[in-house]
């Protein structure tokens, strides 16, 4: 029986990708590195230090930093990402079909919460007006390994008084899906037209518009 959601944040509720990329783009410059939308995309749903060490890894492997430096340039980057969405997200860049799917579910007595490797997730919510509909906001700095892990959708589920197998996860990231499936719990992917692998997930939609409860809770009970 279901009885919670459980959902990754960034390209699931709204879509604050470019906004990641162009704060990466950014920083990684000062390191003499030009760093693409298609770099980008194979880097999504990783938390943000390891995603620099991606980075890194990908585009100038002879590079060495010391775990201090690279902490500093992960933080730095956050700040340019936390200054683009004061201006760039609002109630608007919420997801079409999201809100309709968190308001029936919340009418349905199910449990809502966060799983995203993001620190800025609570911020993202209030901006977005729909803080106050989620039971539980999963604190990444609580998380011992991130995602593909499962450990932020075990604490997700924890969170709202599950187990895993009573929740469906929601992801937009093959590194997330995995998480999830590795977690016990079901997995709606959402791919946005990727050409990334989801076939490990149980349901896979192309975009959030797709969302339905009624379906969803009729394949899942």
């Amino acid at each position: 029986m279901v009885k919670g959601f459980v959902f990754d944040l960034d390209g699931v509720i709204t879509d604050t990708a470019v906004l990641h990329f162009k704060s990466w783009q950014e920083k990684v410059k000062e390191l003499g590195i030009n760093y693409t939308e298609e770099d980008n995309e194979k880097l999504r749903g990783i938390p943000r230090l390891e995603t620099l060490k991606e980075i890194i890894k990908l585009k100038k492997p002879d590079l060495r930093l010391s775990e201090e430096e690279l902490i500093k340039i992960a933080d730095e980057k956050n700040e340019v990402y936390k200054k683009l969405l004061e201006t760039e997200i609002n109630e608007s860049s919420i997801l079409p079909g999201v809100l309709e799917l968190l308001n029936e579910a919340k009418r349905n007595g199910i449990k809502l919460s966060i799983a995203s490797s993001s620190y800025n997730g609570p911020t993202i919510l209030k901006k977005l007006g729909i803080i106050e509909l989620f039971d539980f906001i999963v604190y990444p700095g609580d998380v011992k390994k991130g995602k593909p892990a499962p450990d932020i959708f075990i604490q997700a589920a924890e969170g709202i008084g599950l187990k895993t197998t009573e929740c469906v996860g929601f992801e937009d990231a093959p590194a997330g899906v995995k998480g999830i499936k590795d977690a016990n719990m079901p997995a709606i992917a959402i791919t946005h037209n990727s050409s990334e692998d989801f076939s490990n997930a149980d349901l896979v939609l192309t975009s959030t518009s797709e969302l339905n409860f009624s379906e969803i809770m009729k394949k899942f009970n």
